[in-house]
């Protein structure tokens, strides 16, 4: 099965959740948090109803070009569909997560150039951070 988004080359929603339940047990097994950093890119329906598809997935793919420069190596870059994104980031704590989720916040807002358009886009972001759990033993 290819888990594989054809548009970005970023892991699809099944390859993005596949990736989740490892990093859990990771986490779970090291101790070490992860963080999951859900973007979705604002207004991006106007955008395909006022200038096509095609140029909607022109869009996707230089956001995600701008992704993978500014997050290779740090975290596992999905796309769950449409115009939204997650980035999985391993070993990554609520601080480190709302400053990577600041960058590309910033990634976003630079101005992006389609044919003679310029636009300004704009993102939601939400970030979440996965603990392991405490193990508690009794004695007795």
């Amino acid at each position: 099965m290819n888990n594989i988004d054809s548009l970005t080359g970023f892991l699809d929603r099944l390859g993005c959740l596949h990736e989740a339940v490892m990093l859990t047990a990771d986490a779970t097994d090291s101790r070490q948090p992860f963080a999951v950093i859900w973007l979705d890119l604002d207004r991006f329906k106007k955008i395909n109803d006022s200038f096509g598809h095609l140029a909607g997935d022109e869009i996707i793919q230089k956001f995600a070009l701008r992704f993978r420069n500014r997050v290779s190596g740090r975290a596992v870059l999905c796309r769950m569909g449409g115009d939204e994104f997650v980035f999985l980031v391993p070993k990554c704590d609520l601080a480190q997560a709302q400053q990577l989720a600041g960058e590309l916040a910033r990634t976003v807002e630079e101005p992006l150039t389609i044919g003679n358009l310029t636009l300004r886009p704009t993102a939601s972001i939400g970030v979440a951070i996965h603990r392991a759990p405490l193990k508690i033993t009794r004695n007795k």
